[in-house]
């Protein structure tokens, strides 16, 4: 009763674990008898009890085959044990890992540089005041004195003054001279000093000319450098960054591909090295498989096994007769 109820479990457990159940209700096919005994014991308690054993062959992979027992047996228990087969062990491998690429995004900079206004205060010189020298216009000093004129008795007096009289006139003359000079001398200085006024006046204009073309060349200058840095610096910090993101990338794929191949490398030797030491706890040669029997329909007149491809089995039925 027990291995009837441990068989109905085996069977149970393969129906569950198939998809459909049109396999476990289809015909069986009568399976090839390779040998079957049938042993009878002494009556006992009114019930002779028998065992039926036997051997049968399937060749089909998944095809359910049928065994007739000898005899018919009532209320048989039934277990079936299957020939171990030769074959080659295949080696388990891991499905591969698909590891998907990195990509990083990285933001293009953009750095906002102020423009430089260069507050160069405009140096305002004054202008010098006008020099107003007025013209020197000076009048001669008559020249002409006239002459004494006295009768004979005092000609000699009158010469004496007439001689006197033209060396007054003569220095009169230079006395004229003299203030022609000094007239032209300070109307030189005049002209020289209104020259030099307008001199003045032309260095002082220069020179706020070049303090503020000082100034529009600094603020010029100043905003080119810094628009220069500015693109220099957006572009060396892009470019370090593209190159980064790069790197990154380049570092993280490549490491997450060495870890795949790493694990899928450990994963297979581990599975490899499952089989060859589930066979050495068995205790059987690794070029022997194992075949599991899975039974079903078990009655009074024989049973159903499913066949895994030129299938051997052995099996022991125990039960009464009639």
């Amino acid at each position: 009763m027990v291995l009837r109820e441990a068989v109905a479990e085996r069977v149970s457990g393969l129906q569950k674990r198939l998809p459909t159940a049109p396999i476990l209700k289809e015909m069986s096919m009568s399976a090839k008898i390779i040998s079957s005994d049938l042993l009878a014991f002494p009556q006992v308690g009114g019930i002779i009890p028998v065992i039926v054993r036997g051997k049968a062959y399937g060749e089909l992979a998944g095809v359910w085959y049928h065994v007739t027992f000898t005899r018919e047996l009532i209320d048989p228990s039934l277990a079936a044990i299957g020939e171990g087969r030769h074959g080659v062990v295949p080696t388990p491998k891991a499905p591969t890992i698909d590891v998907p690429t990195v990509s990083i995004g990285v933001p293009t900079v953009s750095i906002g540089v102020p423009s430089v206004s260069v507050g160069v205060v405009s140096a305002k010189v004054p202008k010098a005041a006008a020099i107003t020298i007025p013209s020197v216009r000076s009048g001669h000093v008559p020249t002409s004195l006239g002459r004494f004129q006295c009768g004979w008795a005092i000609s000699s007096l009158t010469d004496g003054l007439n001689d006197l009289v033209v060396t007054m006139e003569n220095v009169l003359i230079r006395v004229n001279e003299v203030i022609d000079d000094v007239t032209a001398s300070v109307n030189d200085i005049r002209s020289s000093l209104v020259s030099e006024d307008e001199k003045v006046n032309d260095l002082r204009n220069k020179v706020n000319d070049a303090l503020e073309s000082l100034r529009n060349n600094a603020e010029k200058a100043s905003n080119t450098g810094l628009d220069a840095l500015r693109k220099n610096t957006e572009q060396a910090s892009n470019a370090g960054l593209d190159k980064l993101r790069e790197n990154t990338e380049k570092a993280s794929n490549t490491g997450l591909g060495t870890l795949r191949k790493n694990v899928e490398s450990a994963v297979n030797k581990g599975l490899a090295a499952v089989i060859p030491e589930l066979y050495a706890a068995w205790g059987i040669p690794q070029n022997m498989a194992p075949t599991p029997v899975h039974v079903r329909n078990v009655t009074s007149t024989g049973f159903d096994f499913q066949s895994y491809g030129k299938t051997t089995i052995y099996y022991i039925a125990m039960g009464s007769l009639r």
